[in-house]
């Protein structure tokens, strides 16, 4: 009774103690990637995984972050804890899709982009890169209605619009790609 209930009582006060450091990094690794400090941002993020391990956010972002260093296999295996963490977790979809089209493992990225789309289905990026994985499967028809979508959302997308051009040429829909 008596020791079980000390040791939730020492765990809870030992996750008042580390639960806001753990926070505190995670918002100095934030903070250090918006200031384009890269190398600082995957210190914060694994301080803050250190601290927490079950921390999903910490592990997409780092994972990210070693996605922009080059580090595919590691960034990999963050994006799949934070899915394990968090199964529902938008953008640890998509940032897993990125790092698996990087790795050659074109199929696998779609179904993450897919799982992302219909977590948010008005995630322009999501549409946009899901379009490009069916591009480069021959999957041209289908590309299209993703780049279309895409710019449904983000008028602005220039590479979608690039895109649309050329997977419009490539189904033969040339008056379309220059209209």
């Amino acid at each position: 009774g008596w020791g079980l209930l000390l040791a939730f009582s020492a765990l809870f006060n030992l996750l008042a103690i580390f639960e806001p450091r753990a926070g505190a990094a995670y918002n100095l690794g934030v903070a250090a990637l918006q200031r384009g400090q890269v190398d600082q941002a995957v210190a914060c993020f694994r301080n803050a995984l250190e601290v927490r391990p079950d921390f999903a956010q910490a592990h997409n972002n780092l994972g990210a972050v070693l996605l922009r260093q080059g580090k595919v296999a590691e960034a990999v295996g963050h994006h799949a804890a934070a899915l394990r963490l968090k199964l529902d977790y938008t953008e640890a979809h998509y940032n897993m899709g990125i790092a698996l089209v990087q790795q050659g493992r074109v199929p696998e990225a779609m179904g993450h982009y897919e799982q992302a789309l219909r977590l948010k289905p008005d995630f322009a990026d999501a549409h946009y890169n899901l379009g490009v994985a069916l591009f480069q499967q021959g999957r041209v028809a289908e590309a299209i209605g993703q780049y279309e979508q895409t710019l449904r959302l983000k008028p602005e997308f220039a590479d979608a619009h690039y895109n649309l051009g050329v997977a419009l040429v490539q189904a033969s829909r040339v008056a379309e790609a220059v209209g």
